[in-house]
């Protein structure tokens, strides 16, 4: 009754890709059975979160978890939620997020008074959370993205598809950073960096009297990593390798992938900063800085570099260019935190250093409804949908199995979520409104605002009962700011984006991002 909801494409798909398989190749599950682990390993969280068990004001106790836990895989099927009987991993995860909570005060229970809730059938209730989150998936409301389909319920346990990782100016670091890209790629997810730190080709090294052979040169040695991890990966390896216009090596990197001989496992982006604009419209000469020793290693005429990297773009797709202007003008963590220089590997979500964030789309196209022979958007529908999918994905920011401390540490603070949109064009299709019209783009924006709006109110709510992201005082939203540009164009507002401000501001905000259009390859042929 599930798998045949799914067309033969999408079987395919998720047959190559997302179904349990043994050491022979063989597929060992069934698609219901897969979304079931997944939807099982979602609800986790909201266990911890249950008003009998959770204090939302808890404090870092600093204490190690118990030597000896309780909640290990030999409960696996031995626990359930109504049905749903726990696998290993994902008693493995239970344990994982319990220890955390407890360490952090935020518990007003024990490991062994937790699981006797458990053997009473305290936890039934869940099973309808977690039937919710099965039937958004299979009924192709919303699908999250890869790494949750594959992992939720397995060995690998990560849900989120991007992270950002630091590179400094030294082997170690360099070497360090290959390392956690691969581990990512293993898992599913893909990598962003800004190699703006190291020093340029040719720079004089005091440690080893030679001299330096530049960013580019390390971004081959990631590009074959990948191509090597994306063999016994799940899905290939993607990159996003920034470059900021002052670097001494810019010009060189602009046209890199001139011919797509080089680099094949990257996209590649210039940060344009800031000042850049000033030199351009004054024609004055650009100053490329060593990041090494911050001196001015040579100048550049700004429009030559402007038109080198427009060519560029036209001639070979690459480079993409990311304004830091713009990136950061609606930054709420930017007086905290500092400007954002890197994206994740599609480029559609701003993040720092060590923070990750998980995705997931809604199919738009499901949302139509026929009255009176015309057909039209059921938006209360798609606003429960938009509920149910924020905290979906603000559960994965919990229950993830984080390849690094350092980005368990750092996305938990900020905890993005990009809830985005698929089947737009079939939607538009189907209302007969021409994609390219000033109709289609009225609708498209009321879509959006929709989206958007509904996933702060769901964020709202989630705050009020959790608790707002931990670097929430630390940013603007406590100013009343909203980070993006639509909230000051008051004529195009169909809602009350004062009292949200308002709302946030009073209330906190349990995301700092809610929404992000990402691409939806695979999933939109699921």
């Amino acid at each position: 009754e599930i798998d045949k909801k799914f067309d033969i494409n999408a079987v395919k798909v998720l047959a190559a890709r997302y179904l349990r398989k043994n050491e022979k190749g063989e597929i060992t599950e069934s698609i219901k059975e897969a979304f079931e682990r997944v939807a099982v390993q979602t609800v986790l969280p909201s266990l911890l979160y249950d008003h009998k068990i959770f204090r939302k004001n808890g404090k870092f106790s600093g204490k190690e978890p118990a030597k000896n836990p309780i909640l290990t895989k030999e409960y696996a099927g031995k626990i359930k939620i109504g049905p749903y009987a726990l696998n290993p991993y994902h008693v493995e995860a239970l344990g994982r997020i319990f220890r955390r909570f407890k360490k952090n005060g935020q518990l007003k229970i024990s490991e062994r008074g937790f699981l006797s809730l458990f053997k009473s059938g305290y936890f039934d209730k869940y099973e309808k959370e977690i039937a919710e989150n099965f039937g958004l998936m299979t009924s192709r409301r919303f699908i999250p993205n890869t790494p949750a389909l594959i992992n939720f319920g397995n060995p690998l346990g990560l849900g989120s598809a991007c992270f950002v990782l630091d590179i400094e100016d030294s082997m170690e670091s360099i070497m360090s950073t290959l390392k956690n890209a691969a581990l990512i790629f293993q898992a599913g997810g893909g990598v962003g960096y800004n190699f703006s730190k190291l020093r340029p080709e040719g720079d004089y090294v005091k440690s080893t009297h030679g001299v330096a052979s530049g960013p580019i040169s390390f971004m081959k040695l990631y590009d074959a990593m990948t191509e090597t991890i994306k063999q016994g990966g799940v899905r290939r390896g993607a990159n996003m390798g920034i470059l900021n216009s002052n670097h001494p090596d810019i010009e060189k990197f602009i046209s890199i992938k001139e011919g797509n001989t080089t680099l094949r496992n990257f996209n590649i982006s210039v940060l344009i900063m800031s000042d850049f604009w000033e030199y351009l419209k004054k024609g004055k000469p650009y100053p490329l800085i060593n990041p090494h020793n911050q001196k001015i290693a040579k100048e550049i005429d700004p429009k030559k570099l402007f038109d080198k990297i427009v060519y560029s773009a036209w001639h070979s797709a690459e480079p993409g260019v990311i304004f830091e202007d713009r990136a950061n003008e609606h930054n709420p963590l930017l007086k905290f935190l500092g400007p954002i220089h890197s994206t994740n590997p599609c480029g559609e979500l701003l993040l720092y250093p060590y923070e990750s964030c998980n995705l997931g789309s809604l199919n738009l196209w499901n949302f139509i409804e026929e009255k009176e022979n015309k057909k039209e958007i059921n938006w209360n529908y798609l606003e429960e949908t938009i509920h149910q999918a924020v905290c979906f994905l603000d559960n994965v920011v919990d229950v993830n199995l984080y390849p690094l401390e350092k980005i368990e540490e750092m996305t938990l603070a900020t905890r993005k979520i990009g809830l985005g949109i698929m089947g737009l064009g079939d939607l538009l299709y189907d209302l007969e409104i021409p994609y390219n019209s000033k109709e289609g783009l009225k609708k498209i924006e009321e879509i959006i605002e929709f989206v958007n709006y509904h996933s702060k109110v769901a964020s709202i709510k989630l705050a009020k009962e959790r608790g707002a992201f931990p670097y929430f005082k630390n940013s603007s939203y406590i100013d009343g700011d909203l980070p993006f540009s639509g909230a000051e164009d008051k004529k195009s507002w169909h809602f009350d984006w004062k009292k949200i401000s308002r709302d946030i501001a009073k209330n906190g905000l349990r995301n700092t991002y809610t929404t992000a259009i990402a691409p939806t390859g695979s999933i939109s042929m699921i």
